[in-house]
């Protein structure tokens, strides 16, 4: 890809130099979300359709999957979303701080409440200088975003109950 005229973005993705995640990505302003890399900034995505997922800052919604009961429950004027969750502030705060590992591949993790038991967690990738952690900054090698995806696992408290605090 890079011999073809494109640049790395994120961890997985490429684009050509005048493309807009390319530029984004140049800028340190590249976002992810549950569809992928983007240059918008929008905490809010709106999802419109039979199992559609919206984000808000504070909850994620996903709409009625079955198309059939979701065009039953838009017609009969109810609102289309069947199942969600709540984002605590400390779920809030990990979530930027996986997007700045898979985005930017370093972020500084000092809203982050459970670092202690995440840095045992990455000491495998810091053995082999994969992952840097100075403070409250970690920092991947150029040659570790292979593993991005594994070093933000480790801050999903979905993966490990034990990071969240309790919630709100």
């Amino acid at each position: 890809m890079v011999t073809a005229g494109y640049q790395p973005i994120g961890f997985d993705h490429f684009a050509k130099p005048d493309d807009s995640l390319a530029i984004a990505h140049k800028k340190g302003e590249l976002h992810r979300n549950f569809q992928g890399f983007t240059d918008d900034s929008s905490e809010v995505i709106i999802g419109i359709g039979a199992s559609a997922i919206s984000i808000f800052p504070d909850r994620i919604i996903q709409n009625e999957k079955k198309a059939g009961a979701y065009r039953a429950l838009c017609a009969s004027g109810h609102l289309a979303g069947t199942r969600g969750t709540m984002r605590a502030s400390d779920d809030r705060a990990r979530a930027k701080i996986i997007e700045g590992i898979l985005c930017h591949g370093e972020v500084d993790c000092g809203e982050m409440t459970a670092l202690a038991q995440v840095r045992s967690r990455l000491e495998p990738l810091t053995s082999l200088g994969l992952v840097q952690i100075d403070g409250d900054r970690l920092t991947m090698a150029p040659n570790a975003l292979p593993y991005a995806r594994h070093v933000a696992s480790a801050f999903d408290a979905r993966f490990d109950p034990g990071l969240s605090k309790q919630r709100e």
